[in-house]
């Protein structure tokens, strides 16, 4: 009989045992999965904003001829930096403009896009190019970017050893309008979103 109470108090100890490891890994995995949403969404978030700063920028052109040279000339309500990115937009030239978000901190994608000037039938147009790094990136930041100073100049004075040169590159700027129907390359390091 003392040999069934033990095999017994071995039963339910294994199952107490069981359980607890079943709520741990309950408990690692929601913060893991809550953790990937909270980078999923600060993602989608820089995604959106640059698309909108690329639409933004088309309108400004449309409506007064130029593009806008700082992010209160694109009048979308879009903060310069939110809790994960600092947003930046700057004309290349007359022909081109970039919006840039610029993570803070590891784990998340820098975001690129570009507006352009197209030649359609004698009329003034545009097109976009929205791009993605496409690795992740590795450490956070801890200042920001003057808006006086292009992303890629800041990275490089700020000597950050985990973000290598180059990691916001600029687009090569078109000198004149382009046909419609080009659509510009994403940098090396960078994936399309259209």
């Amino acid at each position: 009989m003392a040999m069934q109470q033990k095999q017994g108090s071995g039963c339910i100890v294994s199952g107490a045992f069981l359980l607890l490891l079943l709520g741990l890994g309950l408990f690692l995995g929601s913060s893991l999965l809550f953790g990937y949403r909270k980078s999923h969404n600060a993602i989608a978030e820089a995604r959106t904003y640059v698309g909108v700063m690329n639409r933004a920028q088309q309108a400004h052109l449309l409506k007064i001829g130029a593009f806008a040279a700082a992010m209160d000339g694109l009048e979308t309500g879009i903060n310069a930096e939110t809790e994960h990115y600092w947003y930046q937009t700057r004309v290349l030239n007359a022909f081109a403009v970039q919006n840039s978000a610029v993570a803070k901190r590891e784990g998340l994608r820098h975001t690129i896009g570009l507006v352009w000037r197209i030649e359609e039938l004698n009329t003034l147009g545009t097109n976009y190019q929205l791009c993605y790094s496409t690795q992740f990136t590795e450490t956070a930041l801890t200042t920001t970017p003057s808006p006086r100073v292009s992303v890629l100049n800041w990275f490089q004075s700020q000597q950050i050893a985990a973000v290598p040169d180059g990691v916001i590159p600029e687009f090569d700027a078109p000198e004149s309008p382009l046909p419609p129907d080009v659509v510009l390359p994403c940098p090396a390091g960078y994936a399309s979103l259209r």
